[in-house]
């Protein structure tokens, strides 16, 4: 006769094991209620801000007036200003470089219709009045009924990488411009 020995339960990280997990779930769609309580989505939101601040990639957003929510430890750093100076200003008229303006406004406005971008190249003025190259992948934000209500970017910053390559980009040039003006014969040696 085989007898089926009944599984340990398993521990989750919030000190419950997860059969008492699966019933309370069970229990709270069943009845309407949040899957999650009061003080775990605090504590999951506190989780995430710190992880939001703490991220080594600039993560900037705003609200859908184009007014700035968010504002990370390295945005911070990379543009001179602090969140407080940042919080609550259009972004687009106060942090990027105006030649890019209107097509930031652009992937916004697109973001905030539920049309995220990815991988765009933009422009960041910072305090000390230098330009910092950002590849940001902008993305819808939701509340919890799905509401847009806001885009946050993510970026990556570019630019020293984007120096080189317009260096690079330049000196290319310029000896084309050598070869096609030069007064004598230039020609190029195949090895083999």
């Amino acid at each position: 006769m085989k007898r089926s020995a009944m599984a340990p339960p398993i521990d989750t990280d919030d000190g419950t094991n997860r059969k008492e997990n699966d019933e309370r779930h069970k229990y709270q769609k069943h009845n309407g209620a949040s899957k999650e309580s009061e003080p775990f989505q605090v504590a999951r939101a506190n989780e995430l801000r710190k992880l939001v601040d703490s991220a080594n990639a600039p993560i900037f957003g705003i609200d859908i007036n184009g007014r700035v929510n968010e504002w990370n430890f390295k945005t911070a750093e990379i543009t001179g200003y602090s969140r407080e100076e940042a919080y609550d200003k259009p972004l687009v008229a106060s942090f990027i470089a105006e030649h890019f303006r209107e097509s930031v406004q652009e992937v916004l406005d697109k973001a905030l219709q539920g049309i995220e971008t990815a991988n765009y190249e933009l422009e960041f003025d910072t305090k000390t009045k230098e330009t910092r190259v950002l590849l940001v992948n902008a993305s819808t934000r939701r509340d919890v009924h799905n509401n847009i209500v806001g885009v946050v970017g993510v970026a990556q910053d570019v630019t020293e990488s984007t120096k080189h390559d317009r260096a690079v980009a330049s000196a290319a040039k310029e000896l084309r411009q050598l070869v096609n003006t030069a007064n004598a014969p230039i020609f190029g040696v195949d090895s083999e």
